[in-house]
């Protein structure tokens, strides 16, 4: 759990299981830098660190290890990079600059998910709760020294994933009104073609629609919805796991970035992990099984139930608009159908509906490209998948946990292996989503 290793150290192989070469490698190999100081050889004390090259600190050991002479400003250049936050931090003073929201004033989001009647509109859903007592990361039996971090930690998840479920929310709506506000605004324009005595009123609506998809855009793209629901939720994720974590004996490993990339809720996440400081006793808890299968009860289980929840809930609303995009096409295409033999066939008394139906044929596939939009932007079908494979995997970390045998290091390898999983479906959901950015649609 250590920032930096110094080893006084001869150079050898270790005689024994967890000898001073094996910790080193170990390491090394966590992204650890290492401060050996030689015992016994002709060598000047030096500084093994894999962020000196920038490449993935997995790749190296300590034979192998990029090195850096200590009377050098190699420790000084290795410190300010564990400890000091990024150069860009504006996102950062943004994120502290959040103030908490307790309505929910664009609702485009909830009335679609209601009208395809996958989550009902309920009058709560209006109101949002305060954020502190909303949500809690999972804090499992701790220490008293640690009551401190526990709290910092408490209230960073809170205010992180409150404004993550605020930005998702905007975000989310702003897609929304975008595809159907166009959509709607070319039928009105259609229909103010027939409709000469509300032409100017309809007129006046088309442009409303208009103005409201370019604010819509252009504010949302100056407050930057997007960036932020995606900044916010994988810090959020990242500081999910991170009490058990400390429990176990995990190491950071997770999020020690070393590759000259580090982003600013990366340094905040590993900033609120040195915060929490080290357990010296688990009061409660008679064993390492105990202490297992309460973190994947308080930790795991929550997630599973989410994931496969979303995944439901996503499939179902990608396949109904799916479904009732193509009934709107296979109606254009029978009102095509039906057109074209009123013109050339039997059928004389539908020649005078045919200005009717033609503006029918350019409506629906109009609203049908618009669901389609809806669809593409949301990713839902995708976002659906991820979530069903992380649940599986994650209750299978969970199952690990609950074993009536499993040892302080096989717990400590499930509990990593689900903080994995979880920064890896976020860092998939980021990349699909990273360049979905709020636009006009053209």
């Amino acid at each position: 759990q250590c920032d930096m290793l110094i080893a006084i150290w001869d150079g050898k192989s270790a005689r024994g299981p967890g000898g001073t070469a094996d910790i080193v490698d170990h390491a090394i190999g966590r992204g650890v830098p290492v401060i050996h100081i030689p015992v016994g050889m002709a060598r000047e004390p030096e500084v093994l660190w894999a962020g000196f090259d920038r490449f993935a600190p997995e790749r190296f050991s300590r034979d192998d290890a990029p090195t850096r002479p200590l009377a050098s400003n190699a420790l000084e250049t290795t410190i300010a990079a564990l400890l000091s936050p990024p150069d860009r931090v504006l996102a950062l003073q943004d994120f502290l600059k959040e103030h908490e929201r307790r309505l929910r004033l664009r609702t485009e989001w909830m009335l679609l998910l209601a009208a395809c009647r996958v989550q009902p509109l309920r009058k709560q859903g209006f109101r949002i709760p305060r954020y502190a007592g909303a949500v809690q990361p999972d804090t499992a039996r701790g220490c008293a020294s640690q009551q401190a971090g526990i709290a910092t930690l408490e209230t960073a998840f809170a205010w992180a994933d409150g404004l993550a479920q605020h930005y998702a929310n905007v975000f989310r709506s702003g897609v929304v009104l975008n595809f159907l506000g166009s959509a709607l605004a070319v039928v009105i324009a259609l229909v103010a073609r027939e409709m000469m005595p509300w032409k100017l009123q309809l007129l006046f609506v088309e442009l409303a629609l208009i103005t409201a998809v370019i604010v819509n855009t252009v504010y949302g793209t100056r407050r930057q919805w997007h960036q932020r629901w995606l900044s916010y939720r994988y810090l959020a994720e990242q500081l999910r796991p991170l009490h058990s974590l400390k429990l176990l004996g995990a190491g950071s490993g997770a999020l020690n970035d070393c590759l000259g990339n580090r982003r600013w809720h990366d340094w905040y996440a590993q900033s609120i992990w040195r915060n929490l400081g080290t357990p010296l006793e688990r009061p409660g808890t008679t064993s390492v099984a105990d202490l297992a299968r309460h973190i994947a009860g308080e930790a795991l289980d929550g997630q599973v139930a989410y994931h496969r929840t979303t995944a439901h809930r996503l499939h179902s609303l990608d396949h109904r608009l799916h479904v009732f995009g193509l009934a709107l096409f296979g109606t254009t295409l029978l009102i095509g159908l039906t057109t074209l033999a009123a013109l050339l066939g039997p059928l004389p008394g539908l020649k005078a509906f045919t200005s009717d139906i033609g503006l029918l044929s350019a409506i629906l596939p109009t609203i049908g490209a618009a669901i389609f939009g809806v669809r593409g932007a949301g990713d839902f079908a995708g976002t659906a998948g991820r979530s069903a494979v992380t649940a599986r995997r994650l209750a299978h970390a969970a199952d690990l946990l609950r074993r009536g045998d499993i040892d302080q290091a096989g717990a400590t390898r499930a509990m990593e292996e689900a903080a994995s999983i979880m920064l890896a479906d976020l860092a998939e959901w980021r990349s699909t989503y990273s360049t979905r950015k709020l636009a006009i649609p053209s």
